[in-house]
């Protein structure tokens, strides 16, 4: 006992220390700095890049550098390209890691060997446009497209640079004008890989689970939602569902989740709030729940109850549900409400991070050349995010086969990170610049510049113990 508590002890001190320490490097004469972006793999390691302005090649270097799960740095291939890429999707296979840029009308797709820090092959796609809808999977991305006619729908499944495959398949006659109406505006992409807060607020939402694209829509928030399912395997490729959710007096609002081959529906009544569970394959409605009656213990205070449904009803305001998996395997239901005109969600943090952070690098570099104006130290990067509140939301936990558990633990497989508060935290650091982080499960993974620009830093350090 006394040896195993002797090797925690001398582990997390080597953790402090690296934590402290960090890792350095130093830009050369002929990199120009211009930003940084990170992003976690599978929640158990990071990579963290550094892009530069080769001055003597005139071109944009990616630099890349790996933080595995024993904690250990290696710094990969440099990746370059024309104009700065933008990284729309990524994902592993053994060691290799595969990287999917876009810029300026190319797609180029990169892999590294994780090991060794080799760039393998790379894969250039000149003169076309960006995916529409990009689902990044552990082991492969897919991309989707649609015609503006809703006719002509590509699958193109990427492994690697050297292994991708295309699929494309016609809509029946019957079902385009549908295809057509759900892809008119935006469908937000949901990434269940993740712990997911509320989710997305949109009428249409896509899901891709079992090689099959599943698209949820609730165009006109009633009692009715539709599921259009798309099998590119199967014979029979799509399949449209109709859900009739409730019978509430005075139904105003709705919104769903889909997780486990089920489709999980929130509806906002006059005196009440649903929840009802249908399974997707036979569409027929499993569950019924009433957050005055069966959910009520989840939040006692009858006053707040009334509160949260009221506020849900609001002009402003919309339902929002999510079922995150925990810890012991049952699933965690969040309801909750947001504000329609500041909320948007995202299933790529990493990504619109990064595009913030870059925002804000932009704007201080623009200020250093005024001549008058807030200084920089001003800045205030909350003003980049929603700003905190306290949480409105009401949670509960349900068995697999939907049965209420009143005494289980809401400790979801993927934590939630209040990411806001150490992005504040390391804003307040007046050392740390051009910060961007990778959340993992126990802990944070940085990387930052100095104030000049001149080295990169990369740094670990723990989470808050969940609560």
């Amino acid at each position: 006992m006394i040896k195993k508590i002797l090797l925690s002890l001398v582990f997390l001190i080597s953790i402090s220390a690296f934590a402290a320490d960090g890792f350095k490097y130093s830009l050369k004469e002929h990199q120009k700095f211009s930003r940084t972006m990170s992003f976690d793999i599978n929640k158990l390691a990071s990579v963290h890049m550094l892009f530069v302005k080769n001055k003597n090649t005139k071109k944009q270097d990616v630099i890349p550098f790996y933080i595995d799960e024993q904690k250990n740095i290696t710094e990969l291939g440099t990746l370059s390209f024309e104009e700065e890429p933008e990284l729309i999707s990524f994902h592993t296979n053994g060691n290799t890691l595969t990287l999917i840029n876009f810029e300026d009308g190319n797609l180029s797709i990169d892999d590294i060997d994780l090991s060794t820090g080799k760039h393998l092959n790379r894969k250039q796609t000149k003169d076309v446009e960006k995916p529409a809808y990009v689902f990044k999977q552990k082991n492969k991305s897919i991309f989707f497209e649609v015609d503006k006619k809703g006719k002509d729908l590509t699958f193109t499944y990427i492994e690697n640079a050297t292994s991708s495959s295309t699929k494309k398949i016609e809509t029946p006659k019957e079902l385009e004008d549908k295809v057509k109406h759900i892809f008119r505006k935006n469908v937000d992409v949901i990434n269940t890989r993740e712990f997911v807060k509320n989710g997305s607020i949109a009428k249409a939402q896509a899901y891709f689970e079992d090689e099959k694209l599943l698209l949820v829509y609730d165009q006109k928030e009633d009692d009715e939602i539709e599921t259009l399912q798309i099998n590119p395997n199967a014979e029979d490729i799509f399949e449209l569902k109709n859900y009739k959710a409730t019978a509430l007096e005075k139904l105003k609002k709705s919104n769903s989740y889909v997780k486990d081959d089920k489709l999980f529906v929130i509806n906002s009544g006059k005196e009440d709030i649903e929840m009802n569970v249908f399974d997707i394959e036979s569409g027929e409605k499993e569950k019924r729940l009433s957050l005055q009656q069966e959910m009520a213990f989840a939040q006692n205070d009858l006053e707040k109850r009334e509160d949260f449904i009221k506020q849900s009803r609001r002009a402003k305001n919309k339902p929002t549900l999510t079922v995150n998996e925990t810890e012991e395997g049952n699933l965690a239901v969040r309801m909750d409400y947001v504000n329609i005109q500041n909320y948007s969600y995202h299933n790529m943090w990493w990504f619109h991070h990064h595009m913030m952070m870059h925002q804000l690098h932009i704007q201080q570099h623009q200020q250093m050349q005024m001549m008058m104006g807030p200084n920089i130290s001003s800045l205030d990067i909350d003003a980049l995010y929603t700003k905190k509140k306290e949480s409105t939301s009401i949670s509960f936990v349900i068995s697999k086969d939907l049965e209420l558990l009143k005494e289980a633990s809401l400790e979801t497989k993927y934590r939630e990170v209040d990411a806001e508060k150490y992005i504040e935290e390391l804003s307040d650091d007046k050392e740390v610049r051009n910060e961007s982080l990778a959340f993992l499960n126990d802990e944070y993974h940085y990387i930052y510049t100095d104030k000049k620009e001149d080295y990169i830093f990369i740094k670990i350090e723990g989470l808050d113990a969940r609560p």
